[in-house]
Order: C-alpha cells, then sequence, then structure tokens
C-alpha cells in the first residue's frame, strides 16, 4: 500500500518515467461486523457523547484501479433504533460513487447536541427519517454532484427555551420529497412539501 520512493531525477535530455498513480489493489472481500465506535468530545463547553453499536461494514470486488465492481455497504446503529445506512459503487481512478444514503429513526437531539451550546433552546422530542440516491463524478469537474429521489421527515418535533418544560413550539410531522440537486446547473426541485401542527 506504500508508494515506492521518488524515483532520482532523469540526466539531462532524457524524459523522466510517468507516475504510475495510485497503487492497484485488488479486495474480493472485507467484511467488518459488530464493530464499536465510542465518541467522547469534551473540547465544547457541554461534553458530546455518542456510542455506535454496531458498526457494520462490507466491501467486494474493490478494485483501486479500473476493473472491479467495487461495491460498498456501510450500516452504523447511532443508538437504538437510530439507524445510517450508505450502500452503492465507488471508484477511484477518477473518482466516482454512485448509491443510495438512508436515516431511519435518528432522533433531533442526537445530531443536536453537537450545537447545542449555539442556542437558547433544546430539542427534548423528534426523531428524522431520510433518503436519497446520488451520483458524483470527479471527472465532470468538482461540481459533478446529482441528487435524485430524495426525502426527508421529521416526526414529533418540540422546542423547549432551555431550563423551561414546557414546549414553545410543536410539529406532528414536516415532510419534503421528490427533492433534485444538480451542483453543475445550480439547480434544485422539490416536487411537495407537508405540514401536520397534531
Amino acid at each position: 500500500l506504500i508508494p515506492p520512493a521518488p524515483a532520482e531525477p532523469a540526466p539531462s535530455g532524457e524524459a523522466a518515467p510517468a507516475q504510475s498513480g495510485i497503487p492497484a489493489v485488488e479486495i474480493g472481500l472485507f467484511e467488518m461486523t459488530q464493530g464499536i465506535v465510542e465518541l467522547r468530545d469534551e473540547s465544547t463547553a457541554t461534553p458530546v457523547s455518542l456510542d455506535i453499536v454496531p458498526l457494520n461494514i462490507t466491501l467486494r470486488q474493490f478494485h483501486t484501479k479500473p476493473g472491479g465492481d467495487n461495491t460498498y455497504a456501510f450500516m452504523a446503529e447511532l443508538g437504538k433504533g437510530e439507524i445510517l445506512e450508505w450502500k452503492g459503487t465507488c471508484l477511484l481512478e477518477p473518482i466516482r460513487s454512485e448509491g443510495e444514503i438512508a436515516i431511519h429513526g435518528v432522533k433531533l437531539s442526537t445530531l443536536f447536541q453537537y450545537v447545542q451550546d449555539q442556542f437558547r433552546f433544546t430539542l427534548p422530542s423528534g426523531t428524522l427519517e431520510a433518503q436519497a440516491a446520488y451520483r458524483f463524478d470527479l471527472s465532470e469537474g468538482p461540481t459533478g454532484l446529482h441528487v435524485s429521489d430524495a426525502s426527508f421527515t421529521v416526526r414529533d418535533v418540540a422546542v423547549t427555551e432551555r431550563g423551561a418544560l414546557d414546549p414553545v413550539v410543536e410539529v406532528g410531522a414536516f415532510a419534503v420529497n421528490g427533492i433534485g440537486l444538480d451542483l453543475a446547473k445550480r439547480a434544485v426541485t422539490i416536487e411537495g412539501m407537508t405540514l401536520d401542527r397534531t
């Protein structure tokens, strides 16, 4: 995996050897199951704690050079019933990825803890569901990102002032669906939005 040491400069008048690029690595099957990640961040006024259990990763026919299927699957449980899934394909020459990302039942409080010190309110309840299909292709330039069939829904959201018990805002459900993004064209499309205050 370690690239060779740089070649000595070619004598005057001779062409330097062509660079070989990234090393050729082939992985038929790689699996990690029941992994555990314990995160503790005490750099903020209110420490952040997150345990990811389990963490599962699978690579199949992964090649750093063209020629493999390069499929991957990633699943992490951020808390009981809080699931992050990511699957698709990834190529390195050129850098290109296509796949799907989904979030199921993630508590808003899990995400909010990273920025809680910047606001004077809290989110004692609420869950997030989201999914999207994407395609990223660096050969199209830095803006080669396309997102389609994306949607997200937040449910049972309550917003309270810090230190208070009664919520000042309650939302039964808020959903946005049919989201599309073309970064190169700077275009965003949304098919619909719904809001349920009950």
